[in-house]
């Protein structure tokens, strides 16, 4: 069993969104990978899995601990659409990591343990952006 599993828990979410199929397909920015946004439609995904908490479970220096974390993908569209385009792909996103979701590994198990939050949309420098916050978490 692997005591950091960070890799592999990158590895696990970014495999679940690569499978998230849209018709027409929809280009996915992956973090430290050079993209080029689409001109038309200028639609794409932004992928983001952070870290956040490690924590004890147990008083023992060998004993599991919990890793706790967030998948952010953030829709990017345009702007003069309206936001409910882009609701309805957060929307297909967020159900595609729906609590309960299981992503497993030989050393990981993990679980998005709370229904994915979708933001309101804001502008940001001539785009639309939505982001589905995923909340998920390991013991190892």
């Amino acid at each position: 069993m692997s005591a950091r599993p960070e890799a592999t828990i990158v590895d696990l979410l970014s495999a679940k969104l690569a499978a998230l199929v849209f018709s027409p397909a929809i280009p996915i920015a992956w973090p430290h990978v050079p993209f080029t946004p689409p001109a038309s439609p200028r639609l794409w995904l932004e992928a983001w899995p952070m870290f956040n908490t490690t924590g004890n479970l147990f008083l023992g220096n060998g004993d599991p601990s919990l890793h706790l974390g967030i998948m952010q993908v953030t829709v990017v569209s345009p702007l003069g659409e309206g936001a409910t385009p882009a609701l309805g792909i957060a929307e297909q996103v967020a159900a595609h990591f729906a609590k309960g979701t299981r992503l497993q590994s030989e050393d990981v198990d993990l679980r998005i343990y709370e229904k994915p939050s979708i933001s309101t949309p804001f502008k940001d420098e001539g785009d639309l952006r939505t982001a589905v916050s995923i909340r998920w978490r390991v013991v190892i």
